[in-house]
């Protein structure tokens, strides 16, 4: 593990509580309707690839909130959380326990996952949030692709390249940056990367992933129910809900907001990624 991801562990580590605070109204929700822990038109995706979660063995790396696993466990699969937070990693497995789910947690590196044996799983899952942390993608696709079972998925979702150049702050489109400038950008000790459609794509192709779908969306209103908890009041959350995504009071809002793909394992075997 290199300093820059000793960092990041530090930072979820210190982070971890926030994110977990009034978490029992969230969970409440994804109890209730599992499907909303997904942008609609990710689970369509899912939806699509698999006739059902049921025993379906899945892998969410960089688990954060770990809101995609408890979906996954929900919806019958056989889900292991993996995080590089111990932290993280601690408070899910607490509302685990507590409620009695059988949920596989690992402390590791998404860029290496040495804890995990190869093609293990049907599907790998990742959530926006991830792809700026990591450094080198084509080591944590391979990673990616060393665990999935032979024809196995993966499965993403994350902000549209293209709307990393503007700043989606009020109604007035600014460029902060260049399209091509993808990092690292340095904030409190802690180096984050903004990749381009070509990041993802040919990683993926060196990483041997054949792209079976790609989707271009923006959030719709039930995509943000399950972040309701992060906000301190109900006029907070208004000033920054669904309605910013709407080009017609927002032209910002005329760029694509969230990037999807839909991935196969290829045949060919890769091997394992060491640090």
């Amino acid at each position: 593990m290199d300093m820059n991801n000793r960092t990041i562990a530090e930072y979820w580590d210190d982070s971890s509580d926030f994110w977990y605070r009034d978490y029992d109204s969230h969970l409440s929700e994804i109890i209730d309707k599992p499907e909303i822990a997904f942008p609609e038109s990710v689970y369509r995706i899912l939806n699509n690839t698999f006739s059902s979660f049921k025993d379906l063995k899945v892998c969410v790396p960089s688990s954060g909130d770990n809101t995609a696993v408890f979906a996954f466990h929900l919806l019958g699969a056989h889900v292991t959380s993996v995080d590089i937070s111990k932290k993280q990693i601690e408070n899910a497995q607490k509302i685990a326990i507590k409620n009695n789910w059988n949920i596989h947690f690992i402390c590791d590196d998404s860029m290496f996952l040495n804890k995990i044996e190869d093609e293990s799983f049907d599907l790998v899952y990742t959530s926006n949030g991830v792809h700026v942390w990591i450094s080198d993608l084509s080591s944590m696709y391979g990673s990616f692709n060393r665990i999935l079972k032979p024809n196995g998925k993966y499965i993403f979702f994350e902000s549209h390249p293209m709307s990393r150049p503007f700043n989606n702050n009020g109604n007035e489109i600014k460029i902060v940056k260049e399209y091509s400038n993808t990092g690292p950008f340095i904030d409190d000790d802690i180096s984050t990367y903004e990749w381009r459609m070509q990041d993802f794509v040919n990683s993926l192709v060196k990483s041997s992933f054949e792209v079976c779908e790609m989707i271009e969306f923006n959030s719709s209103e039930r995509d943000f129910i399950k972040y309701d908890y992060l906000y301190e009041s109900v006029e907070e959350r208004i000033r920054d809900d669904y309605r910013k995504y709407n080009w017609l009071e927002n032209p910002w809002a005329a760029l694509p907001q969230c990037l999807g793909m839909m991935t196969r394992k290829k045949s060919i075997r890769l091997k394992k990624y060491n640090n």
